[in-house]
């Protein structure tokens, strides 16, 4: 029996947000899976400002990070674990993958520990410390879609908030997946002329980010692509999910940039 390559994809942008192109992704999703044993990583940021401001709370953020708050993090639980997560796992089963919801503190899969403001003020945004794919891997294993919500534990029975690209990133290493996609608003990696990048070597980054080709938020994305790289994952896809045959395009990179080692 032919073994299945592994793909972790992180949605995110206005594939996570628009229905219809929603439902068209999932509807890929569902016919992917039955060549590769795919793992969907996702976030909801928008949701938990919603709802939190809705019920008092002001979203904080320092360089770009949330600083998730003890009462935000009920919040982050509720909307990221719960409402979103449900969401896009009936979406998945009406397509006919049988998806199963989870999230980081599941099985222990992320443990870590709270980071600090630039004052030195404790948050329940974690630094992951430990990822053991386990549960994910048996899952796999059984024919089910993972569904994984970025949310993890201290190890103490606290949760932490992670940002949904780096949950993406630490699991694609521990799971030495042959590709790891990140869905997003743009449609790669764009140079200052905003021509599409489509191949960037994992040599070639830091050359890139000094010529200034990659700027801006793409700079940390893709210094943490070369960091999982030279960890155990294959290739790096970053592209934007529009109609029917996106998904399809990608992961076979005619589309979007991949960052790879020569």
């Amino acid at each position: 029996m032919e073994q299945k390559v592994t793909v972790v994809i992180k949605i995110g942008g206005a594939a996570a947000e628009d229905q219809d192109t929603f439902s068209r992704f999932l509807a890929e999703l569902s016919d992917v899976r039955g060549r590769t044993a795919v793992v969907l990583v996702h976030g909801g940021g928008a949701r938990v400002s919603a709802l939190g401001r809705a019920l008092g709370i002001e979203p904080v953020f320092v360089d770009g990070v949330r600083m998730t708050g003890d009462r935000e993090m009920d919040v982050v639980d509720m909307v990221l674990c719960g409402l979103v997560n449900k969401q896009i796992v009936r979406g998945l089963i009406a397509c006919g993958a049988p998806a199963v919801g989870i999230s980081g503190s599941d099985a222990a899969t992320f443990v870590g520990a709270p980071i600090t403001d630039p004052q030195g003020r404790p948050s329940r945004t974690g630094r992951v410390h430990r990822c053991d794919p386990g549960l994910v891997e048996t899952l796999l294993s059984a024919g089910y879609l993972p569904v994984m919500a970025s949310t993890f534990t201290d190890g103490a029975g606290a949760g932490l908030n992670l940002n949904a690209d780096d949950a993406a990133l630490e699991l694609a290493i521990a799971l030495n997946a042959d590709t790891l996609l990140f869905l997003s608003d743009t449609a790669g990696i764009l140079a200052r002329d905003g021509r599409l990048i489509e191949r960037l070597s994992a040599a070639g980054v830091e050359t890139a980010i000094s010529d200034g080709t990659v700027t801006g938020g793409m700079v940390v994305k893709s210094r943490a692509c070369v960091h999982a790289l030279n960890n155990g994952v294959k290739r790096i896809i970053i592209g934007r999910y529009t109609k029917d045959g996106s998904l399809r395009r990608l992961l076979l990179a005619e589309s979007g940039t991949r960052i790879e080692h020569d």
